[in-house]
Parts: structure tokens; sequence; C-alpha cells
């Protein structure tokens, strides 16, 4: 927690997208948590669908987004 707010994720989605872009994929796509949805949603990526998954009797709410690359 105490290197949140540094860009530190930011560079390594940049990082990923470069090598993505490299290998000739233009599409990225992720299952963020609740938590992780706004930062993605930062980045440009969109919602898909919202999902509800069961882990040990606790359903989560995570979301399918996807990004196209330039």
């Amino acid at each position: 927690p105490g290197y949140g707010r540094q860009g530190i994720a930011s560079t390594l989605l940049q990082h990923a997208e470069s090598a993505l872009v490299a290998q000739g994929i233009h599409t990225f796509s992720t299952a963020a948590s609740l938590v992780a949805q706004p930062f993605f949603a930062r980045h440009g990526f969109h919602i898909v669908e919202e999902q509800r998954v069961e882990r040990r009797g606790v359903t989560f709410r995570r979301y399918a987004m996807q990004k196209t690359l330039a």
C-alpha cells in the first residue's frame, strides 16, 4: 500500500501493451476486480460484461474488460 499512486501499475500496463503490439496482438483483455475496474477504465478499457464468481462459498463481482491497442 505504501507504493500506491506512484505510477508503477500504469508503467507495467504500458510495457505489457507495448509487448502485445510488438507481437501483433491488438486486443487486451482482463478480468478486473471491483477495486481495479476504475484503474483499467482510466487506461482506456471498457466493460464487456459484469460477472459474479464464487470462491470458497463467497461471491465476488468482477468485470470482463477489453481495450483495442493502436
